[in-house]
């Protein structure tokens, strides 16, 4: 068996410059519930570090670095930024706002208009992903038409309100700025064990 492991923050495995990955159409559909992502978040906004687990990547054929296991939790991130994206703009911060969608869902070059998505999701998830999470100024979440549409919808959805709740407490623009700030840091000092391996069958031997 040949592997790769390291210990990382996610700010070294994800943003603009970083890889880009793909959810095989053959994992399962993105499963994760309110209390899930409750957990999650109550996770994050605790004192000390956040240990996500461990992701299994492998290297495809094509220009993307499969996710073997991680996908629900590489997924519920990218909603994350999506909120937080939504909730910087809303307070009236759109060059932060700007730089999230830029740097942390989308990639977009210096001269060409295509948008590279961070992570492409599998096939069943990918149209409603990328007009709703992957959609910035106007993203929308409205008609999901399947259970893992009504997921990311529904997580997106307490992940704002979560937000918003903390927002609304603050005093001036300069707390709101403070405490998306913070946030956006907690995202990307996420500690967790990426594992590379070169073979399908070793991926799945670890997984």
């Amino acid at each position: 068996m040949s592997f790769e492991a390291r210990h990382i923050q996610l700010g070294q495995l994800w943003g603009r410059n970083n890889d880009k990955y793909v959810i095989p159409r053959y994992q399962r559909e993105y499963s994760w519930n309110r209390d899930d992502v409750e957990l999650f978040w109550n996770d994050l906004l605790a004192d000390g570090d956040f240990f996500l687990g461990s992701v299994v990547l492998k290297k495809a054929d094509s220009s993307r670095i499969e996710i073997i296991d991680g996908q629900q939790r590489m997924i519920t991130i990218s909603i994350l930024y999506a909120a937080l994206r939504d909730c910087a703009s809303k307070c009236g911060f759109p060059r932060q706002a700007d730089k999230i969608h830029q740097d942390r869902l989308v990639e977009i070059g210096d001269f060409d208009e295509e948008e590279i998505e961070i992570i492409q999701v599998a096939p069943s998830l990918r149209d409603y992903f990328a007009r709703s999470v992957q959609k910035y100024p106007k993203p929308n979440f409205s008609k999901p038409k399947t259970k893992q549409e009504a997921r990311v919808k529904k997580n997106y959805t307490y992940l704002q309100e979560r937000m918003n709740y903390a927002l609304n407490s603050c005093s001036n623009d300069e707390d709101k700025k403070l405490f998306l700030s913070d946030l956006l840091d907690k995202i990307k000092n996420i500690k967790l064990i990426e594992i590379r391996v070169s073979d399908t069958y070793d991926a799945y031997r670890i997984f």
